[in-house]
């Protein structure tokens, strides 16, 4: 967690949810990947992407989320499901540090 801890992170993060709900989830999402929370972040990272199928970012995250847990084939489907939608999605998110 960057800047403060768990607990700030929360706190961000339901803020987040009451002025962006889909977003909020995202960001919640991303938190329970952090916390090896992976159940939880599949959950959120699933109604997210049922609200809107091309959001390249919730599929990217829920690519990792499934990676972390074991899935390979799962998270490989995400990631190309990403990249169809965002071609450079796999790099960009590699220069923030961000890779399974």
């Amino acid at each position: 967690i960057v800047g403060g801890g768990t607990d700030k992170a929360r706190t961000q993060a339901a803020e987040i949810k009451k002025l962006d709900p889909m977003r909020g989830r995202i960001v919640f999402a991303t938190l329970y990947t952090a916390e090896k929370k992976y159940d939880l972040a599949i959950q959120d990272f699933e109604v997210t992407l049922k609200a809107d199928p091309m959001d390249a970012l919730a599929l990217f995250d829920r690519g990792i989320a499934k990676f972390r847990m074991g899935d390979k084939r799962g998270a490989d489907a995400d990631f190309a499901a990403a990249k169809a939608i965002e071609p450079t999605i796999m790099e960009d998110q590699a220069q923030l540090g961000i890779k399974p």
